[in-house]
């Protein structure tokens, strides 16, 4: 199951699909029932959508976050789609990875696989948003147009709102104070930007969507993945994965972190710029650790011979 706020699957099912099929190509051809579904409030889902809408309110029995999204989500999935064998795994890079990470909060029983990919979690502290609490400007520029309030732009490769210079560093330095883009371009029209722009601290508002501070260890067994070069979420990562095997008396939760960018292990990642790793780091990873470790979860096939974490060691290349 792979849920998401990004891109409208139902515009054309077969070029997704497509598309899908290429970055899970192992997984694909083990010939899993591939579920696909937008977050709440997103294209076709119902509700009001939240951009990473963190933990919910445990005081209120009514609250829901994604946790409980992905639980009712799994209950309907086991009542109506037919030849499933009751088992569930669930994955997911960047803003899905840490929507991945979030169905460990009270998991389904029949969630038995989990991996989050690049997860976003520290998003003041460390990552996406702000680093270490520094406004990202140019990519929260750009992330603000592409995907989230402004469904028609869907796509990296739209053309971005102002970006009049090819030189991007040039466009930010004529630009002025952060008071400028919404008086010069956005006119208040992309929320995403409106909400980055007004949380500028460290308070509750980012707390509740620091995953690792509200994951609940548990016995699922769980392949947390990041990228020794992903500017975007490599602190997300290692906190998961640091949250989550604190109590791991099954051994059931592994690391692996190679030499990518964010979200590269889904490519052949034998090369980042001029670099040669001598092999293809991502195919390696996929066909080697991530395909056994969702077959051996949910079809009860092979054994797992790797360990807790599995580092790709950069001069060796090993």
């Amino acid at each position: 199951m792979h849920r998401t706020p990004y891109i409208d699957w139902s515009k054309d099912v077969e070029a997704i699909s497509t598309k899908f099929k290429n970055h899970w190509k192992e997984l694909s051809d083990e010939g899993y029932i591939f579920v696909l579904q937008h977050v709440r409030g997103r294209y076709g889902s119902q509700g009001e959508y939240v951009i990473y809408r963190g933990v919910r309110d445990r005081e209120d029995p009514k609250s829901i976050d994604d946790s409980t999204d992905t639980f009712d989500t799994i209950e309907w999935l086991l009542h109506n789609v037919p030849d499933s064998n009751g088992k569930v795994g669930i994955i997911g890079v960047s803003n899905p990875g840490a929507i991945a990470a979030l169905a460990l909060i009270d998991p389904h029983p029949a969630l038995r696989a989990v991996s989050p990919q690049g997860p976003a979690s520290f998003q003041f502290t460390g990552d996406d948003f702000f680093h270490n609490g520094a406004f990202s400007l140019a990519p929260n520029y750009a992330y603000s147009q592409w995907s989230m309030w402004k469904p028609e732009l869907d796509s990296e490769d739209e053309d971005l709102v102002g970006y009049a210079f090819d030189d991007r560093y040039e466009f930010f330095l004529r630009l002025g104070s952060l008071a400028n883009v919404n008086k010069k371009y956005f006119n208040n029209e992309y929320g995403t930007w409106d909400l980055l722009t007004s949380q500028l601290t460290f308070d509750s508002f980012w707390k509740r969507r620091e995953i690792d501070k509200h994951i609940q260890p548990t016995n699922i067994p769980t392949l947390v993945v990041g990228g020794y070069y992903d500017s975007q979420d490599q602190k997300g990562a290692f906190g998961v994965f640091e949250a989550l095997k604190t109590s791991d008396k099954s051994h059931v939760v592994h690391l692996v972190v190679g030499p990518w960018l964010h979200g590269g292990w889904r490519d052949e990642g034998r090369r980042l710029g001029k670099l040669d790793f001598d092999t293809a780091t991502g195919d390696v990873y996929r066909a080697t650790i991530q395909a056994p470790f969702f077959s051996h979860h949910l079809k009860g096939k092979g054994d797992l011979d790797f360990g807790e974490a599995l580092m790709f060691q950069t001069g060796t290349n090993r």
